[in-house]
Protein backbone atom coordinates (compact mmCIF):
# COMPACT_ATOMS: atom_id res chain seq x y z
CA UNK A 1 0.00 0.00 0.00
CA UNK A 2 1.67 2.96 -1.16
CA UNK A 3 1.69 6.23 1.61
CA UNK A 4 0.45 9.42 0.14
CA UNK A 5 0.81 12.63 2.36
CA UNK A 6 -0.70 16.05 1.37
CA UNK A 7 0.98 19.39 2.22
CA UNK A 8 0.30 22.95 1.80
CA UNK A 9 4.12 24.88 0.63
CA UNK A 10 2.59 28.18 1.04
CA UNK A 11 -1.44 28.96 2.55
CA UNK A 12 -0.49 32.81 2.11
CA UNK A 13 -1.72 33.31 5.79
CA UNK A 14 0.62 35.34 8.21
CA UNK A 15 2.81 33.26 10.77
CA UNK A 16 2.24 30.04 8.79
CA UNK A 17 5.35 27.58 8.53
CA UNK A 18 7.20 29.22 5.79
CA UNK A 19 8.65 26.87 2.76
CA UNK A 20 11.81 26.41 3.90
CA UNK A 21 9.75 24.98 6.89
CA UNK A 22 7.71 22.70 5.05
CA UNK A 23 10.79 21.23 2.50
CA UNK A 24 12.43 20.60 6.34
CA UNK A 25 9.20 18.66 7.20
CA UNK A 26 9.33 16.34 3.99
CA UNK A 27 12.84 15.78 4.24
CA UNK A 28 11.90 14.39 7.83
CA UNK A 29 9.34 12.44 6.84
CA UNK A 30 10.60 11.12 2.95
CA UNK A 31 11.40 7.82 4.07
CA UNK A 32 8.10 7.47 5.82
CA UNK A 33 6.13 8.14 2.35
CA UNK A 34 5.61 6.92 -0.97
CA UNK A 35 4.11 10.02 -2.59
CA UNK A 36 4.02 14.00 -1.25
CA UNK A 37 1.37 16.25 -2.91
CA UNK A 38 2.05 19.58 -2.44
CA UNK A 39 -0.44 22.49 -2.61
CA UNK A 40 -0.23 26.32 -2.42
CA UNK A 41 -3.20 28.53 -0.81
CA UNK A 42 -6.69 28.04 0.77
CA UNK A 43 -9.50 28.11 -0.87
CA UNK A 44 -10.54 30.71 1.82
CA UNK A 45 -7.91 33.35 0.22
CA UNK A 46 -8.37 32.27 -3.13
CA UNK A 47 -12.08 33.65 -2.41
CA UNK A 48 -11.09 36.48 -0.96
CA UNK A 49 -8.12 37.78 -2.70
CA UNK A 50 -10.82 37.82 -6.11
CA UNK A 51 -13.18 39.86 -4.03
Amino acid sequence: MAIEYRINASDMVEGSPSLDDEIAFAREIEDKIDLLHVSRGLHAMQNFVKN
